[in-house]
């Protein structure tokens, strides 16, 4: 289960990993695939425009100032059906499929596009 909320202020030097000025936190086990990711993917599958993008960035607690590993960053496009560069998704079964597949390494970007 995940969960998300609004960015605790004492986590705010978090913000400099982003582009986008809207910055939440959601915790759960999404450092392996799983629900966690699953339920991660369905909202965000649900929470964004068609067009949009979201980023989405990984660390733990207490490490959010340390530099972000640039080799990690990743793109997902839901709608395009895309995984990484390699991985074509299948048009019904994709956001399972992520779960399947997918996790969040530490001090990783990740950009997610509907």
């Amino acid at each position: 289960m995940i969960s998300i909320a609004e960015l605790d202020q004492g986590y705010e030097m978090v913000k400099t990993k982003f582009s986008k000025p809207f910055v939440y936190e959601a915790t759960g086990c999404l450092h392996r695939p799983g629900n966690d990711i699953k339920a991660l993917f369905n909202y965000i599958n649900s929470n964004i425009a068609e067009g949009e993008d979201i980023e989405v960035y990984s660390c733990w607690d207490g490490e959010e100032d340390r530099e972000k590993e640039d080799r990690l960053d990743f793109f997902i496009d839901i709608k395009a059906l895309q995984l990484g560069k390699h991985v074509k998704l299948d048009k019904k079964k994709s956001i399972d499929e992520i779960a399947g597949m997918f996790y969040f390494e530490e001090r990783q970007l990740v950009k997610i596009r509907k």
